[in-house]
């Protein structure tokens, strides 16, 4: 090489747009490189923060035992720990992913982990803490009493007794609206006169064989020592049920007291948990979970329990060693009768039940209403005030209608509280009710309940189904509505009757009403159920169902026939067993269960592993180590960590529909689609697995496009390398030398792409795959170079635009009438149409930056599209994937716009090469206006056929991979190459009759 001549670094340097083309590729690079990079740091960021819920395992009985979680996996039958809905797939979810139905972690009631597996599961190396739970549904606990209250008349102080009609409605709302749950016609004779109301009966008005207790000694009661017991308060109220009649009534302050229907009320569900595990399980989130823990000290025995809750602080814990005190006194004076009329006291309990300390909350997710109609029937007779003898007239019998005399409205919300003894006061019509003191009844008794677990949903095409099988009665009365030997509770085939409610839940065996049994154990209230500390706790992306504290919601989305409707929140039922459950009233701790009194298995233990921080591979395997050990002693293990809550549209049949006319049947169809807020397990591993793989897809596709960039700027140097190449000829330079002149420039290109490459690989968390795409980017680069090296080697040819022969070469036409010859040259439109074939490459360039851009912008969309199935419909899946999407955007908006600047910077190498035909154009007198349609003529001669095919090949390829997404990705390819293509094009500065001095030595 002859001294002086300048190196290829000196001669790019030289020329600024080739440069700047350069450049502008390796910024795009590196920019690509370092918003993937951010990408991965970013998404690794949102794992660690959102991967864990409060535990790791969730352990059940073998499913060959029946047990198992509820777990609805399209893809995966045979898995362990599914149940039997392992075929179907779940819209709006990935085609694998493992759902688990809403607040509910055992398939089988019945089947449950023996107290020696869970001792066995908290030996195993590595476990943190094992939490057991099991729930039980509670019929037959009531709460609180319904009464009536009547002004005593101060002024008739003669006995005037008046029959009434009184139509009560209970009513409540499954979020579909009010619903009747029953409606009854009570009769009622009600004697509001000042009359007396205690009696002194003589001694041939009581039986002798009767008794009167005075100081311990018995006196038969027609003595004349037992004149103080012949008083007898005066039953004022007789109400009549059916063919039942009850009478009573008492005075409190002024009014007569008394009661109507027996109370409605809801079948409570009980959670029962370990309590000291339960509160290290949540962490101070568990801070509700103290006074289990703290009862623990007192242990079950009444006296020892009653005195550790006098050391309490609280109004439940003062209110439970009030009804202690009531218990007990009731207790003291039934042995006191006892041993006055001689009956043995051994045959008496000897003290009060065992207590079972509970926590209880709040009931505000349920509504229940009273509706009454009263009807006047005028006075009646009355045959024995002392015994209630009062005569129903006949038209009241009989059902005729009375004189309206008035409306009742009242909320008894409070009395679905289960352990509530909350009175409820009906005020007559037009008067005030008075408040009265807590009665203090006894503690409900607790046998064991029946266990509950989680609906069984039949897999279908469209997703998960529920069909209701069997129904309860909304209502049930404590009094008249069983029988010894009857279940406790009742369900039935049909759920047409008033009040039925559809039975979704999966119910254990239902035990019989015993008479006569000893109570072993009662519910004591001892403290409140507080869970605003558990909902803070649930992390809103990555929560591990505690399935037990939170209601499993429910929202209507379309109805029976598919047609949507607004969205409706369905309420919970009262049975307890419906498709919404209530949220947990009742907590007690299993610790202190009576064996002998219920036996109550463990239908799941929720397992934490120790010694993990972050999400990673051997974060993984701790877990997955944990749960082989825990395999191994016959038991179920479904992975927990890293779930994600996810929506989940569940078909709903055999709904009960309610109805407010209490003559109809209730309708039972399809409720419609539901949608329910579920959880799918594994889903933090799922989205780390689609967004990485999408990552670093992205990035070989960013590579790949700043390659072929680098390409088309290539195209556009071959015209001018070929002047240079003829000059270089013409002084003696072999071929072989113009070619080493050449390639040492690309080699910079090659240099620089391969650098940034390199820098791709080291921040990549897939170097592998990404070192492939950065091959192929290096490997594209060096192609085009190589070609543009040996095209521009060969020197100036002949443009195809002048190689037609002759003959077929049309300048001139003969005009005019005497036959003269005059040059009628092309038409600017054809002009510009010709510049396409006398200047091929540059055509060429544009239309390799239109596919480019197209290509980078519909590899982007098919990869957000594909990363989003991947990665599922979790609400995890849905943050990271947003976090994502704007990497993706950013990556392709650079490409967009690298591939705009190029543009931009080869047309001005064009410009510049065209510079002397601009000139001659402008010498022969071509205006601008006539330059301008010529450049529009010849830009959409590039960018309609170029676009037209773009689009054409994109729709071909996206109906064989996403049919689906045809439309649509064969739109974003349409829309980016023609916008690249435009912004290629577009750069022609505006042309004017005169060109200036810049215009003149540019050529332009």
């Amino acid at each position: 090489m002859h001294r002086g001549v300048p190196g290829p670094l000196r001669r790019l340097a030289r020329d600024r747009l080739r440069l700047g083309a350069l450049a502008l590729i390796a910024a795009a690079t590196a920019a690509i490189a370092g918003v993937q990079a951010g990408a991965a740091a970013t998404l690794q960021q949102t794992l660690d923060q959102h991967w864990r819920g409060a535990y790791d395992l969730i352990v059940t009985a073998d499913p060959g035992d029946g047990g198992g979680t509820v777990a609805f996996a399209a893809g995966a039958a045979g898995a362990a720990g599914a149940s039997d809905l392992t075929d179907a797939p779940v819209a709006g979810g990935p085609a694998s992913a493992p759902l688990l139905a809403p607040n509910a972690l055992a398939a089988d009631p019945e089947a449950g982990v023996t107290s020696d597996q869970l001792e066995a599961i908290r030996a195993i190396a590595g476990v943190d803490v094992a939490a057991p739970l099991a729930r039980v549904l509670l019929p037959r606990i009531g709460g609180g009493t319904l009464r009536f209250s009547v002004p005593i008349d101060a002024g008739r102080t003669t006995p005037d007794p008046r029959a009434w009609r009184a139509t009560v409605r209970v009513l409540t709302d499954d979020g579909l609206g009010p619903r009747l749950v029953t409606e009854q016609s009570v009769a009622l004779v009600v004697d509001d006169a000042d009359a007396d109301r205690v009696v002194h009966l003589r001694p041939d008005q009581v039986r002798p064989d009767d008794l009167c207790v005075l100081d311990g000694v018995s006196y038969p009661m027609d003595s004349p020592e037992a004149d103080p017991c012949r008083w007898r308060d005066v039953h004022t109220v007789a109400v009549r049920t059916g063919s039942q009649v009850t009478a009573g009534g008492e005075v409190v302050d002024g009014r007569l007291v008394f009661d109507v229907i027996d109370t409605p009320r809801a079948n409570p569900v009980l959670t029962l948990v370990d309590a000291a595990a339960e509160r290290e399980l949540l962490g101070e989130a568990g801070a509700f979970l103290d006074p289990l823990v703290a009862a623990r000290s007192a242990g079950t025995d009444a006296s020892r329990l009653r005195s550790w809750l006098e050391q309490q602080p609280g109004e439940v814990a003062a209110h439970s060693v009030g009804t202690y005190t009531a218990m007990q006194q009731r207790a003291d004076d039934l042995a006191t009768t006892w041993a006055a009329r001689g009956l043995p006291l051994d045959a008496l309990p000897s003290g009060l039940p065992d207590g079972l300390p509970v926590l209880v909350g709040p009931t505000a997710d349920q509504t229940l209403r009273l509706e009454v109609e009263l009807e006047d029937f005028g006075p009646t007779a009355v045959s024995d005030r002392v015994a209630g003898g009062y005569a129903f007239p006949d038209a009241l019998i009989d059902g005729l209608p009375g004189e309206p005399a008035g409306r009742i409205e009242a909320d008894a919300g409070a009395l679905l509280d289960p352990l509530s003894d909350a009175r409820i006061v009906l005020p007559w019509p037009g008067t005030e009710a008075p408040a009265l003191d807590p009665l203090h009844p006894d503690f409900p008794a607790f046998d064991g309940g029946v266990p509950l677990a989680a609906p069984h949903y039949r897999p279908t095409e469209a997703g998960p189904r529920l069909d209701a099988e069997r129904y309860s009665p909304g209502y049930r009365s404590l009094l008249f509505g069983y029988e010894v030997g009857s279940p406790v509770l009742e369900t039935s085939p049909g759920g047409g009757a008033v009040g039925s409610e559809s039975v979704y839940g999966t119910l254990g065996d239902i035990p019989t009403l015993d008479q006569g049994e000893p109570v072993a154990q009662q519910l004591v209230p001892v403290g409140e159920l507080d869970l605003d500390g558990v909902s803070a706790l649930a992390d809103p992306l990555a929560a591990a169902p505690l399935g037990a504290y939170e209601s499993a919601g429910a929202t209507l989305v379309a109805d029976g026939d598919g047609e949507p409707v607004d969205p409706t929140e369905l309420r919970p039922n009262l049975s307890g067993t419906g498709l919404v459950n209530a949220a947990t009233t009742l907590v007690a701790d299993l610790a202190s269960v009576d064996p002998d009194a219920a036996d109550v298995p463990i239908q799941a233990v929720r397992v934490r592993v120790a010694g993990i921080d972050e999400f990673d591979a051997d974060a993984l395997a701790r877990i997955d180590g944990v749960a082989q050990r825990i395999r191994a002693l016959g038991l179920d293990v479904v992975h927990a960590a890293g779930s994600s809550p996810i929506d989940v549209d569940v078909a709903v049949g055999g709904y009960a529909f309610g109805t407010l006319d209490a003559a109809e049947t209730q309708r039972v169809g399809d409720l419609g689609l539901v949608r329910q807020r579920w959880t799918e397990l594994e889903a933090a591993s799922r989205v780390g697995s689609a967004i990485s793989t999408a990552t670093t897809i992205a990035l070989g596709a960013g590579l790949g496009a700043a390659a072929l960039l680098v390409g088309a700027s290539t195209l556009v140097a071959i015209p001018g390398r070929r002047r240079v190449a003829s000059t270089l000829r013409m002084i003696g330079w072999r071929r072989r030398r113009i070619v080493q002149w050449f390639g040492l420039e690309e080699l910079i290109a090659v240099a620089v792409i391969a650098a940034t490459g390199t820098a791709a690989v080291l921040v990549a968390q897939d170097r592998g795959l990404t070192l492939i795409g950065a091959a192929a980017a290096v490997t594209i680069v060096a192609a085009f170079g190589a070609a543009s090296v040996i095209a521009g080697s060969r020197g100036e040819t002949r443009p195809r635009g002048d190689a037609r022969p002759r003959s077929r070469r049309r300048t001139t036409a003969r005009v005019g009438r005497r036959g003269r010859t005059a040059l009628r040259p092309l038409t600017a439109a054809r002009f510009g149409v010709r510049q396409v074939r006398i200047h091929p490459l540059f055509a060429a360039s544009v239309a390799l930056t239109m596919l480019t851009a197209a290509g980078a912008a519909v590899s982007i969309a098919a990869i957000v599209l594909a990363e989003r199935d991947a990665a599922g419909a979790s609400l995890l899946a849905g943050f990271a994937l947003g976090q994502a999407l704007a990497a993706r955007l950013l990556l392709a908006g650079v490409a967009l716009a690298a591939a705009a600047v190029l543009g931009v910077l080869s047309r001005r190498l064009e410009i510049r090469r065209r510079a002397a035909q601009d000139g001659v154009l402008r010498a022969i007198g071509w205006t601008g206006a006539e330059r301008h349609r010529a450049w529009r003529a010849e830009s959409l001669a590039i960018l309609l056929p170029a676009a037209a095919i773009i689009t054409a090949v994109a729709a071909a390829i996206a109906a064989a991979v996403r049919p689906g997404d045809a439309v649509l990705l064969a739109g974003i390819a349409a829309a980016s190459a023609t916008l690249a293509g435009a912004a290629t094009l577009a750069t022609r500065r505006r042309i004017r009759d005169g060109a200036s001095p810049r215009t003149e030595r540019t050529g332009r």
